[in-house]
């Protein structure tokens, strides 16, 4: 019979502690990759959950990794930005800061800053502040963390809140100017009728005397139109058919320009146009677009109302599109039409669509700008009740 030396027997206490060393280095492993796969996990839900821009850019500018905030802002996928080059994203003129920006990151290894301006898919631009940190790496140049936070929205807010303090003071002035203004202006205006009556059948002065009434007819408007826009929005509202409203507001546009060649034109559609809103009001919106019509087109001014039947906010409503056969609006004009103070007119105050959308809005209406083969349009969106 053989027989085994001690040790030689794979069961002896040498190979118990040999497989309780492998049993041990085993769980060690298992729960080290454990715990990497719970980094792991914690650190990609950090890296797409971040409101900020996070981009993972190798040493020759190309994008490696995009979180989901960047491609939500950039209006790109993370196919299209994988291997995108950084540079793309970025204005030419921002070009050499940007890579140098870049570059500093990944000769010095500790925090770079810069403020410029993203290009997004669909061709708008954000401004962004970005910061930049390069990863360790054995062989330069090193890949670059790239995280940025869109300041697009907050200068937008500061420029509102600039822009209120502005009107603000304005309408603290115009107060006490509009008031002590109409006040000169009613005198001016008494003298101007009693000259008028000792001028009779004296046409060369008459002439002149007119061109005073239509002087002191602008200034009245200007007052009218700062006081109506630095003061809150006060309706009072009543029983009204709008097609009632836009006649008369077409004929007092009209004496603002007598010599000119005219032409209405309505499309009521069946819609029932009666509802409850601030005639003096909406004769203001309308007036202020007719009087734009009847300047900006040449003879004759052909101007088409059209209604139809719409929704706004969940009721029902009814939609006036007014058109005109002018040259169109400018793609600046199309985005600043309704800014405060904005004209491309010689004379005015600037006032007059930003008062038209502070008063459809006081009505829970929408005033927009419309996309027509020719000339301008504005939309105009009220609820019935």
């Amino acid at each position: 019979m053989a027989t085994h030396e001690p040790g030689e027997s794979g069961d002896g206490p040498q190979s118990h502690e040999e497989s309780a060393a492998t049993l041990l280095e085993r769980a060690g492993h298992y729960r080290t990759a454990r715990a990497l796969r719970r980094e792991r996990s914690l650190s990609d839900a950090l890296f797409d959950a971040a409101q900020t821009l996070i981009f993972v850019i190798d040493g020759n500018s190309r994008i490696i990794r995009s979180n989901r905030y960047a491609q939500n802002v950039s209006g790109y996928s993370r196919w299209e930005l994988e291997d995108h080059d950084w540079r793309k994203l970025v204005p030419e003129d921002e070009q050499a800061p940007s890579q140098e920006f870049l570059s500093a990151a990944q000769r010095i290894g500790v925090n770079s800053r810069l403020t410029g301006r993203l290009i997004t898919r669909d061709g708008s631009q954000r401004t962004v502040s970005w910061t930049a940190k390069a990863l360790e790496s054995v062989e330069p140049p090193a890949s670059v963390v790239v995280v940025g936070h869109d300041l697009t929205d907050w200068q937008a807010a500061q420029q509102r809140t600039l822009e209120s303090i502005r009107l603000a003071t304005i309408g603290q002035m115009t107060a006490t100017v509009a008031h002590e203004g109409r006040n000169a202006l009613q005198r001016l205006s008494a003298g101007l009728e009693r000259l008028a009556w000792r001028l009779d059948g004296r046409s060369e002065l008459q002439e002149l005397v007119d061109r005073m009434r239509v002087a002191k007819n602008d200034v009245t408007r200007l007052f009218d139109d700062i006081r109506n826009y630095a003061g809150p929005v006060q309706l009072e509202k009543g029983p009204c058919n709008l097609q009632q409203i836009w006649q008369s507001a077409w004929q007092l546009a009209a004496e603002t320009m007598p010599g000119k060649k005219r032409e209405l034109h309505e499309n009521t559609g069946d819609i029932g146009l009666h509802l409850t809103a601030d005639r003096f009001r909406l004769q203001q919106v309308f007036r202020n677009i007719l009087e734009n019509s009847l300047a900006a087109c040449p003879d004759p001014v052909q101007v088409d109302i059209i209604c139809r039947a719409a929704s706004c906010a969940g009721r029902l409503a009814v939609q006036i599109a007014v058109r005109d056969n002018g040259p169109g609006l400018a793609a600046e004009q199309r985005g600043r039409i309704f800014e405060p103070f904005y004209t491309t007119k010689t004379h005015g105050s600037g006032l007059g669509m930003a008062i038209a959308k502070r008063i459809v809005e006081a009505h829970e209406g929408e005033i927009t700008i419309g996309t027509p083969e020719q000339g301008a349009e504005i939309l105009i969106t009220l609820p019935r009740r």
